[in-house]
């Protein structure tokens, strides 16, 4: 048996689909030196899924990603994608404790938990 992620979701390391917190979050990415914002939908100790606005990312892209809370930007390497959403695996896996962390901080509000109408909207930079 795992342990419990941040979402009260079993959390297990080595099992694809069980690993996944389910996260809301507006993040930002880096591709090439542009900035670019994004919407994480869940994270794991080795990637997050993620949706851009306006930006098509491919397999074997490198970015850098700033989460909320992170104390710094973390590579990723793109490992699929589908129109505007994307897997991005970590370069250097993360630690359980520092997924719960990241997850706690990627939670919507609880008035916006059960209204998926409200989601949040991603941030435009100019």
């Amino acid at each position: 048996m795992g342990d419990m992620g941040a979402a009260g979701e079993e959390f297990r390391i080595g099992s694809r689909d069980a690993d996944r917190i389910p996260v809301r979050a507006a993040i930002e990415i880096r591709d090439g030196g542009r900035a670019m914002p994004a919407f994480a939908h869940d994270i794991s100790i080795t990637g997050l899924r993620i949706e851009t606005r306006g930006v098509t990312l491919a397999a074997g892209d490198l970015i850098l990603v700033r989460l909320p809370t992170a104390p710094c930007d973390l590579a990723a390497e793109i490992a699929w994608a589908a129109g505007r959403v994307a897997g991005a695996k970590f370069c250097q896996p993360l630690e359980r404790d520092q997924v719960r962390t990241l997850a706690l901080a990627m939670q919507p509000p609880k008035a916006f938990e059960h209204e998926p109408s409200l989601a949040f909207p991603i941030p435009r930079y100019e």
